[in-house]
């Protein structure tokens, strides 16, 4: 059974990819793209990344991606926003 990831950060598609075991090269391969550009990914800013392209990465490692909106936990917070 694969794990559920909760991601916040381009590092925990690292974490993902290697649990799936994979290396970069050949998660790069599945996507078509090098093992130079699978590395960037993953070292960059999650915010900056398309929702295609997460959708992709999901798929070449046999996920499916879910985006939500979550209540936050802090009252404060929903009331300022």
């Amino acid at each position: 059974m694969k794990n559920e990831y909760a991601i916040t950060t381009a590092r925990d598609l690292g974490t993902i990819r290697k649990d799936a075991g994979l290396s970069q090269t050949q998660l790069g391969q599945r996507l078509d793209m090098p093992q130079s550009h699978v590395s960037r990914t993953e070292r960059s800013d999650l915010g900056r990344m398309h929702v295609d392209s997460l959708e992709r990465f999901a798929k070449a490692l046999g996920y499916d991606l879910d985006i939500r909106f979550v209540p936050r936990d802090d009252d404060d917070a929903r009331r300022k926003a």
